[in-house]
């Protein structure tokens, strides 16, 4: 067990105490409420809530109490989303989009001629693996950007004396991996 410990260790969280500043996430009852703890005592939290206003909760009537850890991008998230975008929309086009025409099926030789003659003028359609290409680089070079623009909360709950019996939480993480490769993680986490 001591040969594991130091593989063990950066893995472990730090225990979380709510003081005074900690950006807090209460679900009650009555619902869902994100607030800065003003006070903290063994009978409950005193928050301020981002409309200026002082929130009282008692200790029993909290069923969960998460505290913010920080923001995180999401980078990986908007490239796979916009990678997703741009498969879809280009199998839609190639299936629902203009089709390519021929010139044989014309009804006499004029059309035919003409036909061959306006089509010598413009370039070729894209094939099917340029049009998934393009649209796959384009909307995930997009997906990107955003993803990296957009950050959202990381929470940690804390655990305290009325929670439900049971709960079972679904954990997806996408992060980059070591040496910048990206990585998934898939699980869940049970809560008693």
């Amino acid at each position: 067990m001591l040969a594991a410990m130091p593989f063990l260790l950066p893995l472990a969280r730090p225990v979380l105490a709510q003081s005074e500043g900690d950006r807090v996430r209460v679900t009650t009852a009555a619902g869902t409420t994100t607030g800065t703890i003003a006070e903290a005592d063994e009978s409950g939290l005193r928050l301020l809530l981002p409309q200026g206003w002082h929130w009282e909760v008692t200790r029993r009537d909290i069923e969960q109490l998460d505290v913010s850890t920080g923001n995180k991008r999401s980078t990986w998230i908007g490239l796979g989303a916009g990678v997703g975008a741009g498969l879809v929309v280009s199998l839609a086009r190639m299936a629902w989009g203009p089709k390519r025409t021929f010139c044989g099926n014309q009804p006499d030789v004029g059309a035919a001629i003409m036909c061959n003659i306006l089509r010598a003028r413009r370039p070729p359609p894209p094939s099917n693996r340029e049009i998934v290409a393009t649209s796959t680089i384009f909307a995930g070079v997009i997906g990107l950007v955003v993803g990296t623009l957009v950050k959202r909360d990381v929470w940690a709950t804390v655990a305290n004396g009325n929670s439900r019996a049971l709960a079972l939480d679904p954990l997806v993480e996408v992060r980059s991996g070591t040496g910048g490769r990206p990585g998934a993680s898939l699980g869940t986490r049970i809560r008693f």
